[in-house]
């Protein structure tokens, strides 16, 4: 999700009515193509988080789109 803040101001967060006190069901669509679904198997597997996005990154990235690889 690009914009989760606009999502959320459009209605899909749940606030509808007065004061936002009533809640009601959404449901989001999405296209089979924007879920990707990887299981990966370590030896052993870093301790801090900063070395383990490096490692999955390390190990998807002929995989996955040149877009995610950018650092965030």
């Amino acid at each position: 999700m690009v914009d989760p803040d606009a999502f959320t101001a459009g209605g899909a967060g749940g606030g509808g009515g007065a004061g936002g006190t009533q809640c009601k069901d959404v449901a989001l669509i999405l296209p089979d193509y924007c879920i990707r679904l990887a299981i990966l198997d370590f030896d052993e597997f870093p301790s801090g988080p900063e070395e383990q996005l490096a490692l999955i990154r390390f190990r998807l990235k002929r995989s996955v789109p040149s877009t995610w690889n950018r650092r965030r």
